[in-house]
This record gives structure tokens, sequence and C-alpha cells, in this order.
């Protein structure tokens, strides 16, 4: 076989509705990885073509995501963490109503930490978490800024 895979039990970085390089794997998750005679893009064309898809959630309403991450234990503890004690940052997630499920679990973990949300234009995700915070009636620090500042950006 080709392809290269790292199974992890174990991730600083989660990726909260999967990604095209994620596999499930019965409870785990393989990750796919480049390798010099293929790259990510190859391997997930040839995986498609024999009906292995990756672990990603990519549309829908936020009631059918909230079933898709029940399904995977990966999604599941990403979740989670997400309700875990500690600073948080939210970059790329525009936390409108189909991604509730994050801000819920965002807010739970923001009673004693700050989270802090990357933004490209305007403040919409910032408004919607702080709309789910007073919601659930819970104080917290939500520290926005600006996602183009970022040094990967300029890399």
């Amino acid at each position: 076989e080709t392809l290269r895979y790292l199974l992890r039990r174990r991730a600083k970085l989660v990726f909260l509705h999967g990604a095209l390089h994620l596999y499930p794997r019965d409870a785990a998750v393989e990750k796919a990885h480049s390798v010099r005679s293929e790259t990510l893009v190859d391997q997930l064309r040839q995986n498609l073509g024999t009906e292995r898809w990756p672990l990603l959630v990519a549309e829908g309403k936020g009631a059918d995501k909230e079933r898709h991450i029940a399904a995977s234990p990966y999604l599941l503890r990403g979740l989670s963490r997400l309700a875990a004690p500690g600073p948080t940052v939210v970059f790329g997630c525009s936390l409108s109503d189909a991604d509730a499920h994050i801000r819920r679990a965002l807010v739970k973990s923001a009673r004693r930490h700050p989270i802090y949300v990357g933004v490209f234009r305007g403040q919409g995700p910032v408004r919607a978490l702080r709309a789910e915070a007073e919601a659930q009636g819970v104080s917290c620090d939500i520290v926005p800024f600006d996602a183009r500042t970022l040094p990967v950006w300029k890399a």
C-alpha cells in the first residue's frame, strides 16, 4: 500500500468537523501524510475511488452536524475538549447557527478562561458567541483578533 497513515491517540490541534486528510478507523482516526511519490490530493482521489471516505462534516444544519459528531469518537472528543478549562483560540469558524454546538461548548469553558476569536471580516463570530453566553447567563471574556495578522499568512 502506497498510502501512509499515522495513528494518533492524542492531538493538541483538533479538527472539530474533521478534515480531508483524516480517515475513521474503528474508534481511532488515521491521518494521511504526504509522501514523496504521492500528494495528499492524489491519496484523496484514490481513497474516494475505492469508497473510503474522509472524516468530514462539511454541510448541513446544526442537528445534522451534531448527529454526525455523536457517531464519531474523534469528533465527539474534540467537541468535549472545547468545554475543558483553559484559554481557547477559535480560528476559521463563523460560529453561525449551524455551529451552535460549538458555541455552547465554548461558553462552558469561558466561565474561567478567555476565548480568542479570529475574525476576517466583521464581528459576526464574536456577536454570535456573546449572544450564546448571554443566553446561558454566563459572563465571559471574548477577545477578538484580526485573523489576517497571524504569521502563518506571511510564510
